[in-house]
């Protein structure tokens, strides 16, 4: 799983302290789920999922005064910072099944070779945050009114 915390608790204390409370937990609220969108935005623009379940994987929760952008499960790490070479073995069965034109080949294991990283979690950090950094100006101005 890849975690990506979103803070905002150093603003200047100019509103009273429960308006402050409020405004910190919305800005983190906001920055996440434009990061998330952002995310999104990255994998379809440069084609990194062909079938959409990377996309899927991207969500945000709040978390009191921050909130957390987070992948629901591990495999999307190892499209973000690639794999080292690696021995796939069969879980629950005697043999890997492995399709192919002509129909499948089994093997009791096989070495992978690795990948390479495609970032798209952490790709594109200052685009993200004018994004992000644009909204919270105008949350931040509204909230002075």
């Amino acid at each position: 799983m890849i975690e990506l915390d979103v803070k905002a608790d150093k603003l200047p204390a100019l509103l009273d302290e429960a308006t402050y409370s409020r405004l910190l937990s919305l800005l983190a609220d906001q920055a996440a789920e434009i990061y998330t969108e952002d995310v999104v935005a990255f994998i379809r623009d440069h084609n990194i999922s062909k079938s959409g379940g990377l996309e899927s994987q991207i969500g945000w929760r709040p978390e009191g005064n921050k909130s957390l952008v987070f992948t629901r499960d591990e495999w999307p790490a190892h499209l973000e910072y690639g794999t080292k070479p690696h021995i796939i073995r069969p879980k629950d069965r005697k043999a890997l099944r492995i399709p192919t034109e002509e129909g499948y080949v089994f093997a009791k294991q096989i070495d992978h070779p690795g990948t390479s990283p495609v970032p798209f979690f952490f790709a594109d950090q200052m685009e993200r945050q004018k994004n992000i950094l644009s909204v919270a100006k105008r949350t931040i101005l509204s909230a002075m009114d």
